[in-house]
């Protein structure tokens, strides 16, 4: 099981973040920078991707490792999934490696069975990435890794930049990748990144368009403390808004806007309601009007374009 918490650093960021206090202390002096090509396979009609999977083969120097990662969760930013990874003998993926990993009644499971799959793999996408690893040991015992990656990913329609710093947890809780997180946001803004690079990878290949997310219902017991509560309620509405941000990027359907707004807006009543008991750091409030005020023009052109004009029109009332 992977656990991680990915985060996306400005390519001017990266080399300020590296002398980040936090990383600074736990170097051993040495260079442990390594350039690792990852190479993507997939059927020509992307059947690893439509099970949610993805599959490559890294070269690292003279070794080769083959990693499946399946679909996982991926709350406030951290990334939880299956991760199936050994070393292979070539440069192309060995299913049959992965047989007694995946069960058979999956559909993954299914698809790395199919003898005709192995031989209609082919490459899709190379990730070319330059990466530092930085042991990090916390006083509170946990083990985290932390990676800072340069590089492109790169398929035949073309090819996008990459830097980010990905906190993998080794050992400990995963509360502290946050901690970390904060830590090194004190250097370089930095900002949580929904998005693997196999995601990015696809991205490339296939035009697909997020549609508008709304909330889940909060699952509360009895038993809940209030600060469990106010973590149910704060992430019901983080997810709200995190899921809609590739929708609101990409312009493709205006009601993400008002998702995400309704998400902040939630946010925003739920750290009033708990503020004399969980008091909100100085600014957040202020930050979170910011961001719906941005979101406002938006949503406003939403309204006018899509039921004002609509009934308007149909009412006969359109000069």
């Amino acid at each position: 099981m992977e656990r991680e918490l990915k985060l996306r650093v400005r390519i001017e960021d990266v080399e300020k973040l590296r002398h980040a206090p936090l990383l600074a202390q736990s170097k051993d002096g040495s260079d442990s920078s390594q350039l690792l090509t990852s190479t993507y396979f997939d059927t020509p009609e992307l059947a690893f991707h439509g099970c949610k999977a993805s599959l490559r083969v890294r070269a690292v120097g003279n070794e080769r490792r083959q990693t499946l990662k399946l679909e996982g969760s991926a709350q406030a930013g951290l990334f939880d999934r299956d991760e199936f990874e050994m070393p292979v003998d070539s440069d192309t993926p060995d299913l049959k490696l992965l047989q007694d990993q995946i069960g058979a009644d999956t559909d993954c499971g299914r698809l790395i069975r199919d003898d005709a799959t192995a031989v209609r793999l082919t490459p899709v996408f190379v990730t070319r990435i330059k990466r530092s690893a930085i042991p990090l040991r916390l006083p509170s015992g946990d083990e985290l890794e932390a990676a800072l990656d340069e590089g492109t990913i790169d398929a035949d329609s073309g090819s996008v930049p990459i830097a980010a710093v990905e906190l993998e947890l080794r050992h400990g809780q995963a509360e502290s990748l946050y901690g970390v997180a904060l830590e090194l946001l004190e250097a370089v803004p930095l900002r949580i990144d929904h998005l693997s690079k196999a995601d990015l990878g696809y991205e490339l290949l296939v035009a697909e368009h997020s549609d508008a997310v709304k909330a889940q219902p909060v699952q509360l017991s009895r038993r809940d403390s209030v600060e469990d509560a106010f973590c149910s309620i704060a992430r019901n509405c983080l997810d709200r808004v995190h899921a809609n941000e590739r929708g609101v990027v990409s312009g493709h359907d205006p009601s993400t806007v008002r998702q995400m707004r309704v998400g902040l807006r939630r946010l925003r009543s739920a750290l009033d309601l708990f503020a004399k008991m969980i008091p909100g750091y100085p600014g957040l409030d202020e930050e979170l009007r910011w961001i719906a005020s941005e979101l406002g023009a938006a949503r406003d052109w939403e309204v006018l374009a899509g039921s004002t004009l609509e009934h308007a029109a149909a009412t006969g009332n359109v000069d």
